[in-house]
């Protein structure tokens, strides 16, 4: 017998290479997992290895891809080709289900690094094809042969992609009159899209504005309003996270698309977030409307993507990637990509507290980063060129604002100036958000649903050091002479405006932003509304961040009472939590607002009741340190363990005390940061979430000594804590999903 000697195959110029493998002593056994990064020429980039404890062979294998692409994402290598020798976990992978409920939670992991490793485009806006994951025998005979190979995505097929090709030229509608030119703007009542939307219907084009039928920050806009303020636009109601909804509405109008303008962002940037919006909802943008015949697209991305650190940035990247995909499969469509620097009124935000004699605030020396600002007018007049200027078809467009970059240190120059004052500056060392990420990403490992937090600190941190400019991939340097320039205001306008009228008066004069969100129904929309009307589901914030908070715990909870009512029932039972005794986050005084809501009800109809059910910690929040404990890692646990009264020990004690205030002077720095970076308040309140549970008994607040009562704690149920303890120890947290219970 022979056999063939397996050679490593470097791969192609410019590209990394991850191989992972596995050693055990047993399957299950004990185990250990570890790989090597190269480079085409085959040097080291980088490589780890760990103790993995007793578990399965394939277990072992995925473990080691997801440290793989952790570490391939911290080096910031976006094209990747993976190798490894099990077909089981790489097929896995690829599945869009996972049939194996034991793997799922590691496998879930893996993907979510795959999808960040699979979008960046090079300057000459030519697709690459970014991550292949390659498997070959350790023990062929012959030579070694690459058995699969693709592009990794766990999207859903694009149905654009299947659907019958638009017959269009890039000309077809740019021979029209601007009336008979059919534009749809998705994001059009958002902070960018407004001004858009204005442009557009100056110029005389025919605009088809989607909208939600409850605009506007936590929905406060009627149908009326959002009417009004889309004036001399045709205003379509619909939810552009439903591709479904998207497409009957489209159809409702009976008219055909001629190009799409899509000024969606997510809100917040957290990460579930981005790709809701950034991706999968413009990408629905994207197939309806070319499903009624678009054959242009513009759509309005960010100067920052360039440098893909954030997961909005990776989400409008993957969606980029696509897009020119389609242009290639179609040569009869077209699109402009504008990618703008920052934007006058995100500079604002420090002018009025400088004006009432408060300091400047900066980080580092002021000269970290810069950038050629743009306004919004004139960012709206570039993106409406785009509509019908040839020279930007099948373009990525960077554009900024007149006049010269400028530094945050030239931008407090510029504002005292115009003051006629001495300048004022407090200068922040960027290491305390550096400290505060640690502190945030040490956090999440805690407790999971403080993710967000930890991105909107990295979000922070990226602005406060990043240039928007133009990266020279020459030099790896941002270049100010390189960034296109376009408009005629200048921020030393916009900031003479903001001191004489104020940034609410200056805001005013628009539209109101509004955020498009589709009709809830269930988890991931599983249940339609006639099932949500007859089962009075208890509803709980995901996140508990402050507007998810109110619009979960309050308004859906509210309104399926409301729903349920109609309906006839007569009861109601709402799960809320024992912590709103105690009300010091925006979830417990939400919760809190509608339970007295509840009880006022019942108080006024004697044939309405309810039941409130407020339970203490579940198993799943205890949960969380138990494999780490299993792996030899410490107990983690603030002050001495007993600030409150869940405290599960395993095993020989082994207790890493964290002091109490260290959450307290990071809850400060996030506070500070607020009030510079509005978007940061849900980071702030993850904060206090955070050091909620770490301080606060999840016990009766017994309201005669104010203290926390075990004793009052009504106790029920036959599952002990200890007996899912032994489970989890037994079979790790991926194995409590088997079956129809969930321990945690």
């Amino acid at each position: 017998m022979t056999s063939t000697p397996i050679k490593w195959i470097s791969p192609p110029l410019g590209w990394f290479k991850l191989n992972t493998d596995d050693s055990s002593l047993g399957n299950p056994g004990l185990t250990g997992g570890g790989g090597v990064i190269r480079n085409h020429v085959g040097d080291w980039v980088g490589g780890f290895s760990r103790a993995i404890g007793i578990t399965t062979s394939v277990q072992v294998e995925l473990r080691a891809l997801k440290d793989g692409l952790n570490l391939a994402i911290d080096l910031g290598i976006l094209h990747l080709e993976i190798e490894m020798d099990s077909l089981v976990a790489v097929e896995l992978v690829k599945s869009i289900t996972t049939p194996n409920a034991f793997l799922s939670t590691i496998v879930t992991d893996c993907r979510p690094p795959l999808t960040f490793c699979s979008a960046l485009l090079n300057s000459k806006n030519v697709p690459l094809f970014l991550l292949q994951l390659t498997i070959h025998s350790s023990f062929s005979t012959k030579e070694s042969k690459l058995l699969n190979t693709f592009l990794f995505s766990i999207h859903q097929p694009n149905p654009a992609s299947t659907a019958p090709a638009v017959e269009t030229t890039s000309s077809s509608f740019r021979s029209k009159n601007p009336k008979d030119i059919n534009i749809l703007v998705v994001g059009s009542t958002g902070y960018i899209g407004k001004f858009v939307v204005k442009e557009l219907v100056s110029r005389g084009f025919n605009v088809i504005a989607i909208a939600r039928q409850r605009s506007g920050i936590k929905g406060k806009n009627s149908k009326e309003e959002t009417l009004n303020q889309l004036n001399r636009a045709n205003v379509c109601f619909s939810d552009v996270t439903q591709l479904d909804s998207l497409e009957k509405s489209l159809e409702n109008l009976g008219v055909s698309i001629d190009v799409v303008v899509s000024c969606l962002a997510s809100r917040s940037g957290g990460v579930k977030d981005s790709w809701k919006i950034d991706y999968e909802a413009t990408k629905n943008s994207l197939v309806a409307g070319r499903n009624r015949g678009a054959s242009h697209f513009v759509l309005l991305s960010a100067i920052c993507v360039q440098k893909p650190l954030l997961e909005f940035q990776r989400a409008k990247l993957k969606f980029e990637a696509e897009l020119m995909k389609e242009a290639e499969d179609d040569k009869g469509f077209t699109y402009s990509i504008v990618r703008p620097t920052a934007f006058f009124k995100s500079l604002g935000g420090q002018v009025e507290l400088v004006k009432d004699g408060k300091p400047y605030v900066m980080f580092g020396d002021g000269k970290l980063c810069a950038c050629k600002p743009i306004s919004e007018a004139d960012l709206a007049s570039f993106i409406a060129d785009c509509v019908l200027s040839e020279d930007k078809i099948n373009q990525v467009l960077p554009i900024g604002g007149p006049g010269k970059a400028l530094t945050p240190l030239e931008q407090g120059e510029l504002l005292f100036r115009l003051l006629g004052r001495e300048p004022k500056f407090l200068k922040v060392p960027i290491g305390i958000m550096d400290f505060a990420i640690g502190v945030l990403d040490f956090l999440v490992k805690i407790f999971p649903s403080m993710e967000d937090a930890a991105e909107y600190g990295k979000i922070g941190r990226y602005y406060a050091a990043e240039s928007m400019l133009i990266l020279d991939p020459e030099t790896g340097e941002y270049s100010a002479e390189k960034t296109p320039s376009y408009g005629k205001d200048t921020l030393d306008e916009f900031f003479q405006t903001v001191l004489r009228e104020g940034m609410a008066e200056l805001v005013s004069r628009g539209f109101n932003v509004i955020a498009i969100a589709r009709d809830w129904s269930g988890i991931k929309g599983k249940n339609s509304k006639e099932e949500t009307l007859n089962h009075l589901m208890p509803l709980a914030s995901r996140s508990g961040v402050v507007k998810d908070s109110w619009k979960i715990d309050y308004e859906a909870t509210k309104n399926s009472l409301v729903a349920g009512r109609n309906r006839g029932a007569s009861h109601f039972v709402l799960l809320s939590a024992i912590c709103v005794q105690k009300p010091l986050l925006e979830f417990q005084c939400a919760k809190l607002k509608f339970e007295a809501e509840l009880m006022k009800e019942a108080e006024d109809d004697k044939g309405f009741t309810y039941s409130i059910v407020r339970p203490t910690a579940f198993f799943k929040s205890l949960g969380g340190q138990v494999e780490l404990v299993k792996d030899g890692k410490p107990y983690v646990m603030f002050g001495d363990g007993k600030l409150c009264a869940c405290k599960p020990i395993i095993g020989e004690p082994n207790f890493l005390k964290v002091p109490i205030g260290i959450m307290d002077f990071s809850i400060g720095i996030l506070d500070f940061l607020v009030k510079i970076f509005c978007s940061m308040e849900d980071a702030a309140e993850f904060g206090k979430i955070g050091r909620y549970y770490a301080a606060e008994s999840m016990l009766v607040l017994d309201p005669e000594t104010r203290e926390h009562s075990a004793d009052k704690r009504l106790a029920m149920g036959k599952t002990h804590w200890m007996n899912s303890l032994k489970a989890v120890l037994r079979e790790g947290m991926a194995g409590q999903e088997l079956g129809e219970q969930t321990i945690f």
